[in-house]
């Protein structure tokens, strides 16, 4: 919220990368939850608001959760810094701010969030590998078995109701042998989005395999399953 430091730090970090001001918190906030940026600097010398909390808030919401903060600190607000370092903010500048080291600093937690925006998306696409069949989407049959153990135990447990229902596609070979695999892809496809269609939230829809295909259904007695079916 101060014009001359603002002017100072924007005349830095503009030279290499797109920069937003804001000095009402709330506002910072909103902003912040409205746009993907990929760094925020806080103060702490604010005048009329607490820099803290803003860090905190960011921290606290599962969209912001990763974002690099710095803060800037006044020589001698050690305790504040601590605070800040204690709730997750990633780096520190304190005034008077060298720009060349602001600049350096910038550059690293941005390159260091690129890096890692780049492994998280990488282990979700495994995780989601491991448990899809990646044609229709659906869950594939390994994950499929380990879940229906899972479910078979605790129906026998807790004494619930658990439906299996095995859908199977007639003559599909002839619809690969007529029209070819590709068509024969979008036929499973379009089976599989049906399928998602008509099961509820709770239902485990599977490929088992080739035109196979398998709905686990808990607490669904054998009358509900038929008419499902």
């Amino acid at each position: 919220d101060n014009p001359r430091s603002v002017k100072r730090i924007l005349d830095t970090l503009s030279q290499v990368h797109d920069t937003f001001v804001e000095r009402d918190i709330p506002a910072a906030h909103a902003l912040v939850n409205k746009f993907n940026f990929e760094l925020v600097v806080v103060s702490l010398g604010l005048s009329d608001a607490d820099g803290l909390r803003l860090c905190s808030q960011i921290r606290s919401i599962e969209r912001t959760r990763h974002l690099p903060l710095i803060i800037m600190v006044d020589p001698g607000d050690e305790a504040r810094l601590l605070r800040g370092l204690d709730m997750g903010v990633n780096d520190y500048v304190i005034r008077p701010v060298d720009r060349h080291e602001l600049l350096a600093r910038v550059r690293t937690q941005i390159r260091r969030k690129r890096h890692s925006d780049f492994l998280r998306n990488r282990l979700e696409e495994s995780v989601e590998m491991a448990v899809t069949d990646p044609l229709t989407g659906l869950f594939n049959r390994r994950y499929m078995e380990t879940h229906l153990n899972g479910l078979m135990q605790e129906a026998k447990t807790d004494g619930r109701d658990l439906s299996v229902m095995i859908a199977d596609i007639d003559h599909f070979k002839r619809v690969n042998d007529t029209y070819g695999h590709d068509v024969g892809d979008i036929v499973l496809q379009d089976f599989a989005a049906r399928l998602r269609r008509h099961t509820r939230g709770i239902d485990l829809a599977c490929r088992f395999g080739g035109e196979e295909f398998i709905v686990i259904m808990p607490d669904t007695d054998l009358d509900t399953a038929r008419h499902v079916g």
